[in-house]
């Protein structure tokens, strides 16, 4: 009994590593959005949807990541056919991540 209150505890305390993205995380992912360019590569829209899902329950992480999208999406410079495929990405998020996208973009 005593060990496996021990365990249960040490998992309580443990800190889930998908809390928090960090600054190196996070121009990863707007480096894959650049990757991304004028061609709507489906494996790489996947990926993107997929790394948003793994923060789809943390409200600061999802927030970081629709930023780095607005903000490329927003981009002055960046032509309609650049936009395109991160529309796409939108769109994936929130068909399969969901969670605290949703929301966020529903409100902006």
């Amino acid at each position: 009994k005593q060990f496996k209150s021990q365990t249960k505890k040490e998992e309580e305390e443990e800190e889930d590593p998908t809390e928090a993205l960090d600054t190196e995380q996070l121009e990863e992912y707007s480096a894959m959005l650049n990757d991304l360019g004028n061609f709507a590569d489906k494996v790489q829209i996947n990926t993107l949807s997929m790394v948003a899902e793994d923060y789809k329950s943390s409200t600061s992480s999802s927030f970081k990541i629709y930023k780095v999208i607005r903000t490329h999406l927003l981009k002055k410079n960046s032509s309609p056919a650049h936009k395109l495929p991160l529309v796409y990405v939108v769109d994936s998020i929130l068909k399969n991540a969901k969670g605290q996208f949703v929301t966020l973009m529903e409100a902006d």
